[in-house]
């Protein structure tokens, strides 16, 4: 998580910075809600904060970081993806010991507590697509095409009558999921090759950088609709067009950096685990081995395992 959220929040100071002092008169930032998302927001407390994936833990009651208010789902993600060990583990781990399954529940219990209502009464959304992925395909190959499309059409009127009725919050948040997870448990089974199309080709590019846009997308926004009305009023209210040569801008960004973060995970996990497990290893390869002259040998290189 960190290759992108920590390049993320320094840009998005940046892009913050530039907007308050440039366009702070504009209409995009003289509007309350985005000014009090900007004001003395920006510190070091408040970046180790977001850095620490505890901005969604209501009983800290941390502000937002500047404009990029897409983050507060990354501390629900970083919570979620400690508290299923833990409690999956303690719960179901037989082949553990039972003190340590103890310990994690005691841990499970107190993690739940200390997340509070916000983050908690969301994990179950959560752990709908870790059952999707356990689950085993059983649908039968000649119904697959048919469950797939009542399944998409059901998640579609589902979508429909939550924006027709008043029904909001973790309750819409639950049925939402669960219409989702009972169409994604059928596509699921769609385990055939794709053609080589536009479309998949496309599909297939642009799924790479969700998570550097899903990060980085919000102060690049509120800077370039800032520019725009401060030196094109006539232009900025043509709003299709705005959000169209805006949302240009902000994909190319997005590319961009995925190249430059996000794309490198992979190779940025391997060599902290390389020296984690050479600095692990370092205590144990000075072990003194017999020899004629009853002299320690040289250490023996321990050779990282990825």
């Amino acid at each position: 998580l960190w290759t992108v959220a920590i390049p993320a929040l320094l840009l998005g100071t940046v892009f913050d910075a530039i907007s308050l002092s440039a366009f702070s008169k504009t209409r995009v930032l003289s509007h309350a809600e985005i000014t009090s998302g900007l004001a003395g927001t920006h510190g070091v407390v408040q970046f180790l904060r977001y850095l620490c994936f505890l901005q969604s833990i209501n009983r800290l009651n941390i502000p937002h970081f500047g404009t990029d208010w897409a983050l507060w789902s990354l501390s629900n993600e970083f919570w979620y993806y400690a508290l299923f060990p833990i409690l999956v583990v303690g719960i179901f781990g037989t082949r553990y010991p039972k003190l340590l399954r103890a310990g994690l529940g005691v841990l499970g219990i107190f993690l739940l507590w200390f997340l509070g209502a916000g983050i908690t009464a969301a994990f179950p959304v959560w752990l709908f697509g870790a059952v999707v992925y356990l689950a085993p395909a059983k649908i039968p190959a000649r119904f697959q095409g048919l469950f797939t499309m009542v399944l998409t059409a059901q998640f579609l009127c589902v979508l429909f009558l939550m924006r027709s009725i008043a029904v909001g919050g973790v309750k819409a948040d639950l049925i939402i999921g669960l219409s989702f997870t009972l169409m994604l448990y059928a596509i699921l089974h769609q385990v055939g090759p794709a053609s080589a199309s536009l479309y998949s080709r496309l599909a297939h590019t642009i799924s790479f950088p969700s998570y550097s846009l899903y990060a980085i997308h919000m102060p690049l926004i509120v800077l370039l609709a800032a520019f725009c009305e401060s030196r094109f009023p006539s232009v900025f209210r043509h709003t299709e067009l705005i959000c169209a040569v805006i949302s240009v801008f902000v994909l190319a960004y997005a590319a961009i950096f995925y190249r430059l973060f996000e794309r490198n995970t992979d190779h940025v996990r391997r060599f902290v685990e390389a020296h984690l497990v050479r600095h692990r290893a370092s205590g144990n390869s000075n072990i003194a081995s017999p020899s004629s002259n009853g002299q320690r040998l040289c250490p023996v290189k321990v050779s990282s395992v990825h």
